[in-house]
């Protein structure tokens, strides 16, 4: 008898087959009793499994770029490796949607791809020019490339393929949800972790490892400034919802005390800043509008800076209890400007990093002004498995030319590097205003571009507070997630108006 195989059949077989051959290569991993080799069998036999289903594998790379991650580094360090499963995974659903965008006919594939895209991918030109023309080894490279496009793979992967509009309608209220629960972790680091950090010494803050589940060291910094952009992220989609009527006062009012507790918890005072800009951006255009509203929200916000600043304000006498407020204020101003005050264990600060690198560069050569020493110039950290010999290693130990987004893009990729991530977030910022307009009658879609709109400008500033873009997963994975979803949109939008073009030309 003859069994005629479809391709559903073949592929089932293979399946069955490749599922045998991970299981008796699992049981002779774990009959080793080596946990690591076993963890990565299970990882790549999971991710084998998630590839044929890109939704689940899309909600995979989120949750594990959001939660996984930052809770194995802090929780489980032995097995903080698995983040490179999450960045790999994104990989692999990103080279998939670009073969089924080259592969699909011409009317199946997004005929116009967002702004977005293009600057990004330009920003990738002058990465790999930079590095070209900087290359000193294969390990440093490397380095470089895993920091800054370890999770380009997430932004393709929704960008490209052809996900039906309910799955990215999901994206913003999983990303609520995350930031939702981040109080209970972040209950648990600031009343058990925090003590025993509090003498640690060697410039260690015992309240930066109150970052939830977006990663922090026992003995190190920790994440707490990508926690409170999530929390401040997820207020402002909740925010713009409620200024549609989407959510109640008292639902949003319990949400807001969740969400504000872990900023009132972790001495990031940059939050109050990102709070403001909240406030300014979504309700100041209310006050002659629906000036009740506008007054209510007013106070809540005022009530929630109010916590913040107190908070921030006992946590530092902790340190030094002469310091009032005035002396706190003026204390962070001179830690972040003057010329002679180094962040934490480096030689400069925030705005010095800025400076500096104007005066290495005043006798540079064109070449490196404008696309920068290479991928992985501005890093200092060591790289795990690789063995990189930076820029920073050599030649500027200690100093921090990479303390910020900004100092770390310049010496990697120069000035046009930086003015493509700029042209980035500029266009993503236009096309969320357009695209809240497009959706108005689609209020919960519309209210989610409103939010990441107001999270544009507030990722802009954090591009001078930490250098996490270049190096740092879950913060990658929120700002690619943002971007991302707002790419999608972009070409539905274009899809939308090019059918309804043709119909209004041939009724007329």
């Amino acid at each position: 008898m003859r069994i005629a195989l479809t391709h559903r059949g073949i592929a089932t077989l293979l399946v069955v087959f490749a599922a045998t051959a991970l299981a008796a290569l699992g049981g002779v991993i774990a009959g080793r009793g080596d946990a690591t080799l076993t963890v990565l069998a299970a990882g790549c036999a999971i991710g084998a499994f998630l590839l044929g289903k890109p939704t689940l594998a899309l909600w995979f790379v989120i949750f594990g770029g959001l939660v996984l991650t930052g809770l194995t580094q802090l929780y489980l360090p032995q097995f903080q490796f698995i983040r490179w499963a999450f960045a790999l995974l994104a990989c692999a659903i990103g080279g998939i949607a670009i073969l089924r965008f080259l592969l699909a006919a011409p009317g199946a594939r997004a005929e116009k791809l967002p702004g977005v895209w293009w600057w990004l991918l330009a920003f990738a030109g002058v990465a790999a020019v930079s590095s070209a023309l900087s290359y000193s080894d294969t390990a440093t490279l490397l380095f470089g490339l895993k920091g800054h496009f370890q999770d380009w793979g997430l932004f393709i992967a929704i960008v490209l393929m052809r996900w039906p509009e309910k799955v990215i309608d999901r994206l913003p209220r999983i990303l609520v949800g995350i930031a939702l629960i981040q109080l209970p972790f972040v209950l648990h680091q600031f009343l058990v972790l925090v003590p025993a950090r509090a003498g640690l010494g060697g410039l260690v803050v015992a309240e930066d490892i109150v970052s939830g589940t977006l990663g922090a060291t026992t003995t190190g910094g920790g994440a707490n400034a990508v926690l409170s952009l999530l929390l401040i992220i997820a207020a402002a989609i909740l925010l713009a919802e409620f200024k549609r009527g989407l959510i109640s006062g008292p639902r949003l009012c319990l949400c807001m005390v969740i969400l504000m507790l872990p900023i009132v918890l972790n001495s990031n005072r940059v939050a109050l800043v990102y709070l403001v800009l909240v406030y300014l951006m979504l309700f100041s255009g209310e006050i002659l509008k629906a000036p009740l509203k506008a007054l209510l929200v007013a106070g809540v916000f005022g009530l929630i800076l109010a916590t913040v600043l107190w908070s921030n304000m006992k946590l530092a006498s902790r340190a030094d209890t002469s310091l009032d407020l005035e002396g706190a204020v003026t204390l962070a101003i001179e830690q972040n400007t003057r010329e002679d005050y180094g962040y934490g264990a480096y030689e400069l600060n925030r705005y010095t990093s800025l400076t500096f690198w104007v005066q290495e560069h005043r006798n540079a050569n064109w070449e490196k002004i404008l696309l920068g020493h290479g991928v992985a110039a501005s890093r200092e950290a060591e790289g795990g498995t690789i063995s990189p010999k930076t820029l920073a290693q050599r030649a500027y130990p200690g100093v921090g030319i990479g303390l910020t987004t900004v100092s770390a893009i310049l010496w990697d990729t120069g000035i046009v590097g930086l003015a493509c991530w700029l042209a980035v977030l500029v266009s993503a910022y236009r096309a969320a205003g357009r695209l809240a307009r497009h959706y108005d009658a689609v209020p919960a879609r519309a209210a989610a571009l409103r939010g990441f709109q107001v999270a544009i400008p507030i990722l802009f500033i954090s591009f001078f507070h930490k250098a996490f873009l270049t190096f740092h997963l879950p913060y990658q994975t929120l700002l690619l997630l943002v971007l991302a979803y707002i790419g999608y949109w972009q070409v539905k939008a274009w899809e939308e108006t090019a059918l309804v073009a043709p119909h209004s030309r041939s009724g007329r």
